[in-house]
């Protein structure tokens, strides 16, 4: 995926920015419910925990600024993003889309993994996969994989292979069910959602794209509640913690040093990506 040939990374003003500033919290959107201190079950709403949650509430420390969460469908966020009712998002694959309505901060190294139930049938090769008539693989729908698996994902896609689902929780609930036996999805969404336990025991992880190179992820910022002075500033907040190691940190807290430390980004990766438009 060449998007960053796309990219220029001199902040431009946002567009009909309004100001915003600590008065209130930041808006946080999520689109799951983290598993409870058990990994057994959902916790309730509300009390959304992992690698976001803690990054951008010390982001938000750091800044000056408190968060609230706002629980929704992956195209509301996006949407809700757009229009300036959520502030802040993560775990999103930097798009020029997606720039055109968020400042793009990268602050993790992408790479999506499929999933199998191993009670169903297990297929490290693709083709093998996709002459499985019985086989369904559940995506979020309004996701973006990266360009290995979206690619990948059209013949199951023409094939009536796969299954949208409005948001995370949802995807992973049928996943549990035995409803769809594949699904894709990054390390810290399923380690987050499934548990070391649960992944050890139920579930196979394949990479079907072992060659693709690794993406940045971002944090999108509204571009209706955040100036370009304002972004640049949490853009410098956030290397900051890329430098002091409060990312590495939050990493092997939640997923492992070795898992952790394959998302880090390079020392050289911009604090602020901004789209041509």
């Amino acid at each position: 995926m060449n998007i960053l040939v796309l990219w220029i990374l001199i902040a431009t003003p946002a567009m009909a920015a309004s100001k915003t500033d600590c008065a209130r919290p930041w808006r946080l959107g999520y689109t799951l419910f983290w598993l409870d201190a058990e990994g057994d079950q959902p916790a309730r709403p509300g009390s959304v925990r992992g690698v976001d949650y803690d990054l951008i509430n010390e982001l938000a420390r750091r800044v000056g600024c408190s968060t609230i969460q706002l629980q929704m469908p992956l195209t509301r966020v996006l949407k809700q993003v757009e229009s300036g009712g959520v502030d802040i998002n993560g775990q999103k694959v930097c798009t020029p889309e997606r720039g055109r309505y968020a400042w793009l901060l990268p602050y993790l190294r992408g790479k999506n993994h499929i999933l199998f139930r191993r009670d169903q049938a297990l297929h490290v090769r693709v083709q093998d996969a996709l002459a499985d008539e019985d086989l369904r693989i559940g995506v979020v729908r309004g996701g973006v994989y990266g360009a290995a698996y979206d690619k990948l994902l059209l013949p199951f896609r023409a094939s009536g292979k796969v299954v949208e689902e409005p948001d995370l929780d949802s995807l992973y609930r049928v996943f549990r069910l035995g409803r769809v036996g594949a699904i894709i999805s990054t390390p810290p969404t399923y380690q987050a959602m499934l548990g070391q336990r649960y992944l050890d025991d139920k579930v196979m992880v394949v990479d079907w794209a072992p060659d693709e190179p690794v993406y940045p992820v971002c944090l999108l910022l509204s571009r209706k509640n955040f100036n370009a002075e304002q972004a640049a500033q949490v853009a410098a907040v956030l290397k900051t913690m890329r430098q002091d190691g409060t990312i590495q940190r939050i990493l092997a807290r939640h997923l492992g040093a070795k898992v952790g430390d394959s998302l880090l980004l390079s020392a050289d990766t911009p604090v602020l990506l901004d789209t041509l438009r």
